[in-house]
């Protein structure tokens, strides 16, 4: 039986769908009847905010997406920058909503200043404004964590967190708090300046990994860099000429003084490193759910990120035709070696390595291929397994066969 690998995918194993239409649902505190929620169209929630603000109540904004099925599935609250919710930052978070679910995971994208009337960059252009914001938002984090748990679709105990900019150093708060609360959260372009740190370490209560762009000149990745976790786990990936809000589809422009713009590369790759890593820290008890699950019509339109490569890789063979017409089977070990046979009778046969570099498979056979190393971007469409060139283009394709005794 051909099976292809859905990697870090619990509950619902194949990319939905999803309407950006919201139904207008107004869940007074958390005790309101949740509606009847589907893969395809996200529940619009209200919900009241723990703190006041301008000495006045604050009732906060969400948009929720789940999997299909009853769950329970692990969850992420998704946070905005320093601009709010635009329509490009709108549309990014959607993009990564939809991403998760289909990783399995519920997804709230919560809006902190539409309700405060906070929008549209105002927070951004005070030093003073962005500090109360980190404030603030840590408690609507809190609050948006304290509402999933009242949902019974929601693993309880693998709720993520996930911020853009300002919503980034929130994350870095979050990760400090003295009683954890996420089991993890993901800094997309924070400010490090947010750290509690003594000298190069910081203290770390729940995870953190930071996706940054080398040349983002408005939050610079040299301070998160430049620091050592003391407890929890503290990672750091750089996308090399990106800059600040690289996950957004705009041009690169000026915006409050620095540069912002969208890059595909560092999109598509931190939303599987975000993936990987709330992956990785879930329970124990989750774990066995989500590890590579068979399916049979799985669709990927992106390439595998160099961990689902890695994973992925050992479980099974590639088989196919070669440019001579003779079929072919390869074979990856654990271990970064691999074999493989060709012809009717298997009468050829080759010895090599592979490994991953720069997100891309890369691989040399002993005497094949004139012994030469080369590296490819993967890509699974159902039990087609393709390989491509650093401009995109395919090179090559065959069949990836789960070998069902492989752990």
């Amino acid at each position: 039986m051909r099976f292809i690998v859905a990697m870090s995918m619990p509950g619902g194993p194949s990319r939905l769908p999803h309407s950006i239409l919201a139904l207008s649902v107004f869940v007074f505190g958390f005790f309101a009847q949740f509606p009847t929620a589907n893969a395809d169209t996200p529940i619009g929630l209200k919900f009241l905010a723990s703190t006041e603000y301008e000495n006045k109540s604050v009732t906060l904004n969400a948009e929720l997406y789940k999997p299909e099925g009853n769950g329970p599935f692990p969850a992420v609250v998704l946070m905005h920058g320093c601009g709010g919710l635009q329509a490009s930052v709108s549309h990014a978070m959607r993009t990564h909503a939809e991403f998760l679910v289909s990783k399995g995971f519920v997804a709230l994208i919560l809006d902190s200043f539409g309700p405060r009337d906070n929008a549209d960059g105002w927070v951004c252009e005070s030093f003073e404004r962005l500090m109360h914001a980190r404030r603030y938002r840590t408690a609507d984090a809190l609050d948006a964590l304290k509402y999933l748990r009242t949902l019974d679709f929601v693993d309880n105990d693998n709720i993520f967190q996930m911020g853009q900019s300002n919503g980034g150093s929130v994350a870095i708060r979050l990760a400090q708090l003295q009683k954890p609360a996420f089991r993890a959260s993901a800094a997309f372009y924070p400010w490090c300046g947010t750290f509690n740190r003594i000298g190069s370490k910081a203290e770390f209560t729940s995870p953190l990994i930071v996706l940054a762009g080398t040349n983002d000149d408005w939050t610079p990745v040299g301070e998160c860099l430049n620091l050592k976790s003391t407890r929890a786990e503290y990672k750091v990936i750089t996308y090399s000429g990106a800059v600040h809000s690289f996950d957004l589809e705009i041009s690169r422009q000026q915006y409050q003084g620095h540069a912002v713009g969208y890059d595909h590369k560092a999109t598509v790759d931190s939303r599987k490193q975000m993936a990987a890593f709330f992956n990785s820290h879930f329970t124990e008890n989750l774990k066995p759910k989500v590890s590579a699950i068979a399916i049979n019509d799985a669709v990927y339109t992106e390439f595998l990120s160099g961990t689902e490569i890695q994973q992925l890789m050992p479980l099974g063979e590639l088989k196919g035709i070669n440019g001579y017409g003779n079929p072919y089977t390869i074979s990856y070990s654990q271990d970064g070696t691999m074999s493989g046979v060709a012809g009717k009778n298997d009468e050829y046969k080759d010895t090599g390595k592979w490994w991953i570099k720069d997100q891309q498979f890369c691989r040399q056979y002993k005497s094949w291929l004139k012994g030469e190393a080369a590296c490819f971007q993967v890509r699974v469409e159902a039990d087609q397994m393709s390989f491509f060139d650093e401009d995109g283009d395919q090179l090559s394709s065959g069949v990836f066969e789960i070998l069902q005794h492989r752990p």
